[in-house]
């Protein structure tokens, strides 16, 4: 949070943000941070070719209780990926 704290507080001089709008985009900015790093954590721990996609998976060299899950995405309000896994036929 501290690098960026010099930055937002000039931004929102500049914009006249109320100490509330500040501290909104102080606290986004901080949580897309933690995500992005979660992320890379995971990708990091996962061992994945970074090339590996949903649309390059084998669906046949999975266990056939896995390989019955319809994978979709959604979007957010936020317009956020999220992966949605449901049973085939729900």
């Amino acid at each position: 949070m501290a690098r960026h704290a010099d930055e937002v507080a000039q931004l929102a001089e500049r914009e006249g943000w109320t100490f509330v709008q500040y501290l909104h985009h102080f606290v986004e900015l901080e949580i897309h941070e933690r995500r992005r790093r979660r992320i890379a954590r995971n990708l990091k721990n996962s061992e994945l070719p970074p090339d590996k996609t949903l649309a390059t998976l084998h669906r046949a060299r999975l266990p056939a209780k896995v390989a019955k899950l319809r994978v979709t995405r959604d979007r957010d309000r936020r317009n956020r990926g999220i992966v949605i896994a449901e049973t085939a036929g729900s």
